[in-house]
């Protein structure tokens, strides 16, 4: 879905029409995904029952450290998501060049999954989502310290096919703890992801208007991103051990 957004984009953009043609477009291939999917689940019915929650529902400081984790993926996955393409932008105005950026952002996003799935099928979530967080953050401080469209390239692969797989791991590791309990931790750790995502476009908004407004809030979006990850990794590791 994000690859095609982007190649809608890029195609608007090189043939010259505007960003309400592009919307237009965009909103029009919504519209049939969601009738698609509409019909589909209209099939499928609604004979599922909700399992009744019960046992390792509580939260506990380990537990309300793994939301704020979650809550520093938000932050650091929106700052490139939202700015890469502007980014590129600025960089070299053709369309036919800046407008890959995203594209290539989706194409790893949806690779990232069955690559993840494939190669790591024994993998504790734990650490999968811990080593998520170290590409990311190398990712979103690379056009920083080497600044040029293949940095942002770069950037758009690392944070791209992490993205994903994080989610997938950090709802993977609520269910593992918290068992049929898990929607209550996964509600917490997408509402920190929410506000994480929030309060990214918000750093940016009051930086310095003479500074680089980009720059401080993703090199300390990188920072947060490492020392999670390690945090995870490491925690996976003792509960491995133990």
């Amino acid at each position: 879905g994000i690859a095609l957004a982007g190649v809608v984009a890029l195609v608007a953009a090189t043939r010259g029409a505007s960003p309400a043609d592009a919307w237009i477009a965009l909103g029009a291939i919504a519209g049939g995904v969601a009738l698609v999917a509409w019909r589909t689940f209209a099939r499928a019915g609604g004979g599922a029952t909700a399992a009744t929650p019960a046992g390792r529902g509580s939260f506990t400081p380990a537990t309300w450290g793994l939301v704020a984790c979650y809550g520093v993926f938000g932050f650091g996955y929106i700052l490139p998501a939202t700015f890469l393409p502007a980014a590129a932008r600025e960089l070299v105005a053709d369309p036919s060049v800046f407008g890959w950026t995203w594209p290539v952002f989706g194409v790893a996003a949806a690779v990232s999954t069955v690559v993840a799935s494939l190669a790591l099928p024994r993998a504790e979530p734990r650490a999968v989502w811990g080593a998520s967080h170290a590409v990311m953050a190398f990712g979103v401080a690379l056009p920083f310290v080497a600044p040029g469209l293949p940095a942002l390239v770069a950037s758009a692969l690392c944070v791209g096919g992490t993205f994903m797989v994080a989610t997938m791991a950090g709802l993977q590791e609520a269910r593992r703890l918290h068992g049929v309990a898990a929607p209550r931790l996964m509600a917490a750790m997408t509402t920190a992801f929410a506000l994480g995502q929030i309060l990214g476009p918000v750093a940016v908004r009051f930086m310095p208007a003479q500074a680089d407004p980009m720059r401080a809030p993703s090199l300390a979006a990188a920072a947060l991103l490492a020392l999670t990850g390690a945090a995870l990794v490491l925690s996976s590791r003792r509960a491995s051990a133990t």
